[in-house]
């Protein structure tokens, strides 16, 4: 990644984002929610914001972790010249979902990497109505995250790579382990 090509960063006003942080990987722009993003440190505009939305605030060093490990995949499909990624639009709806939970999973990786954050979440927790699986933004992101983390942990960059170009089809979303035993056969086979 060049200087020339680092992030830029935008805030918006919390009506106009779903989220704390968004990733635009045709702009490379990373866009915060303003008023709902507190610094680690004390601040007495943080406390303000704090009362003011009951609590409804979050750590910006989280969610810019979150949003810079977009912006390193999109960066690292960019410099294999493949383009953009993730491009959902080239994807049936059946196999959007692999790769939301590749993003989405390994961008939750980093943010709980950097802030020391383990969460738990067995494959029992896995919903098996597509109906559920589809809506449930915890799913894609703690899901993803426990599908991606032990092939980062054994293989590091070659495993992100891998499952950036070869998530996990529809079929196998509702048995994560094979998923990851076929990527770690695979790039076994690759070392």
């Amino acid at each position: 990644v060049c200087s020339s090509d680092l992030p830029k960063f935008k805030f918006l006003i919390k009506d106009n984002v779903s989220s704390l942080g968004i990733y635009d990987q045709k702009t490379n722009t990373i866009y915060l929610a303003s008023g709902y993003l507190t610094v680690p440190e004390f601040d007495f505009t943080d406390t303000i914001a704090k009362i003011f939305t009951l609590g409804k605030v979050e750590d910006v060093r989280s969610v810019l972790d979150h949003e810079l490990a977009h912006y390193f995949l999109d960066s690292l499909s960019e410099n294999k010249g493949r383009g953009n990624w993730p491009n959902y639009r080239e994807l049936s709806k059946e196999n959007y979902l692999g790769l939301k939970m590749v993003s989405e999973g390994y961008a939750s990786y980093v943010e709980n990497t950097m802030s020391d954050k383990h969460p738990i979440f067995l494959d029992i927790f896995w919903p098996k109505n597509r109906k559920i699986l589809r809506t449930n933004k915890t799913t894609i992101y703690f899901g993803g995250y426990h599908l991606v983390k032990p092939i980062v942990d054994k293989y590091g960059l070659k495993g992100i790579e891998y499952m950036m170009f070869n998530p996990p089809k529809f079929k196998e979303i509702y048995n994560l382990k094979k998923y990851q035993l076929k990527v770690i056969n695979k790039l076994n086979q690759e070392l």
